[in-house]
């Protein structure tokens, strides 16, 4: 991995022996020729790293599961090392199979593989691991208010636009969603008021106004909670 490419370290941290557009697919749309993608090795895809007591693991949808489980048991190791992490996330693509999603590489599933593993089945025994999905129907809690959530593009084709905030203070952890949507909803004259550049703030009515002036953490009653539960101690450095 990255983390053992140090100072004075020649050793390239990416594997660049695939070039993507190296493939050739000849009499395509139109009869022309045109280049395929080729996969680069899910090692380049394929990340781990740690902001305060959050442990932060993702991966590329694109790879099969056998190229990227080296990387998982890698990752799953490192995370058990992390006296002081107290919750993880495991970050992917689609929150489903598609057909350009081999199986176990949505995030619902391959958090299903992950929690199996050395180093983070502690965490899930827990509850402690959870799922993050970037592609779905809507943002929301998730398949399962207690495994994820899932966040389509900040809305996506649901017109649903709002922000997600991780909260892991006080031994608790907190997800609220504060959906800026609202701010644009209601009759028309209400959301023409909120685009009018002369208007004054108005951080009682608006959400956006009240976070900007105030910051979020005194504009909570604007936001979804989609999750607040106590944090697990112990939760780190069990490799079972």
């Amino acid at each position: 991995s990255a983390e053992d490419v140090g100072p004075g370290n020649k050793q390239a941290p990416y594997n660049l022996t695939v070039d993507p557009g190296a493939a050739v697919i000849e009499g395509g749309e139109w009869g022309r020729s045109q280049s395929q993608c080729l996969l680069s090795p899910a090692m380049n895809f394929f990340w781990y790293n740690r902001i305060g007591n959050v442990g932060l693991i993702g991966h590329s949808w694109s790879h099969e599961i056998e190229e990227t489980l080296p990387h998982m048991y890698e990752a799953c190791a490192w995370l058990s090392k992390q006296q002081d992490v107290d919750v993880a996330l495991v970050l992917g693509h689609w929150d489903d199979i598609s057909d350009s999603t081999p199986e176990d590489a949505q995030a619902p599933g391959w958090f299903t593989r992950m929690a199996r593993l050395p180093g983070c089945k502690g965490f899930a025994a827990h509850k402690s691991l959870k799922f993050v999905a970037g592609s779905g129907s809507c943002d929301e809690g998730g398949n399962s208010r207690e495994s994820g959530f899932q966040l389509k593009a900040f809305g996506g084709g649901c017109k649903k636009v709002g922000v997600p905030v991780l909260d892991t203070t006080g031994g608790r952890l907190r997800v609220l969603y504060f959906d800026a949507s609202k701010d644009l909803s209601g009759p028309l004259n209400d959301r023409m008021d909120f685009f009018d550049r002369d208007r004054s703030p108005d951080p009682d009515r608006y959400m956006l106004d009240c976070v900007k002036q105030n910051g979020w953490r005194e504009c909570e009653h604007f936001a979804e909670t989609w999750f607040d539960e106590a944090l697990s101690p112990g939760s780190n450095g069990i490799m079972v």
